[in-house]
């Protein structure tokens, strides 16, 4: 957890166009929902490797993958609380979710996803994870949300 925090807090000190406060303000919980989630997919009885799954095998640079993703924005892209929370949900999706099967695994994630939303950050808000949601560095090389 001290590695995340410390990855979190370095980049809110450092971002090229500075976060606002209620951003920075989220970094222990951040750290906090990104664990649980790992801990859940992990644990979830629908979602452990089988032969069939077997890719449904998840370690701390799993993990760290998140906070790669959200290490690459910067203050013109997410300028609120909400903002900021569907980085986290999109960047969790793009490590977990897109390695599930069917749709009833999708559907298994996406719940564990707003049981954490609800217990760590007291949020109900079904835009958080709503599709589509994209961030992508593709036209400039800056990490940017992008919706369709």
């Amino acid at each position: 957890m001290l590695i995340y925090s410390s990855i979190l807090d370095w980049f809110f000190t450092t971002v090229e166009n500075p976060l606002g406060k209620e951003i920075r303000n989220l970094s222990q919980r951040i750290v906090e929902a990104s664990i649980k989630i790992f801990h859940l997919v992990q644990n979830c009885k629908v979602l452990l490797p089988t032969p069939e799954k077997s890719h449904y095998v998840y370690n701390m640079r799993d993990l760290s993958k998140i906070f790669q993703g959200i290490v690459r924005v910067n203050g013109k892209t997410v300028s609120s609380e909400l903002d900021f929370l569907r980085l986290w949900s999109h960047e969790c999706k793009r490590v977990f979710q897109d390695r599930m099967i069917n749709l009833e695994h999708k559907k298994t994630y996406d719940g564990l996803v707003e049981q954490v939303l609800e217990k760590v950050f007291k949020k109900t808000d079904p835009s958080i994870s709503a599709e589509p949601c994209f961030y992508s560095a593709v036209v400039d090389g800056e990490y940017r949300y992008q919706s369709l």
